[in-house]
């Protein structure tokens, strides 16, 4: 179909209908897909997950949404925020591994659910130790 209005023309485009294309031949969504597409696989790697933080002085457990890029020291300083202790007095271990304060989650393979303990040193041992010298 050619036409014209005013100063422009219209020209017919080809369109999948046009050029016999089949229906079955389309991408599906990945909501019809049956499974998850790259895409959203990618953003559910990259996207923030839930871990726990055990310690050794409470049975609680604290729930925390982290970043995939964030450091751990974020969320070290915010714990020892919550517990009243000061984050040089507490150690964070996953697996057996020690956590830097520059690890970031995807660094260290944390998945949803994972749990993370924190050891904290007693305080009151170290002020009793310093004032016996």
């Amino acid at each position: 179909m050619n036409g014209s209005t005013g100063d422009h023309q219209l020209q017919e485009l080809k369109t999948p209908a046009s050029k016999s294309y089949k229906a079955n031949n389309q991408l599906k969504h990945p909501s019809n897909a049956g499974s998850k597409s790259a895409l959203s696989a990618a953003t559910a790697r990259d996207g923030p997950i839930s871990i726990r933080v055990k310690n050794n002085k409470s049975e609680a457990e604290a729930k925390f949404k982290v970043g995939m890029s964030t450091k751990m020291k974020k969320y070290f300083k915010i714990y020892a925020t919550k517990n009243k202790t000061d984050v040089s007095s507490m150690h964070f271990v996953i697996d057996g591994q020690d956590i830097q304060p520059d690890d970031t989650p995807a660094a260290l393979g944390l998945k949803q659910n994972d749990s993370i303990h924190c050891i904290i040193s007693d305080s009151d041992s170290k002020e009793n130790d310093s004032s016996k010298q």
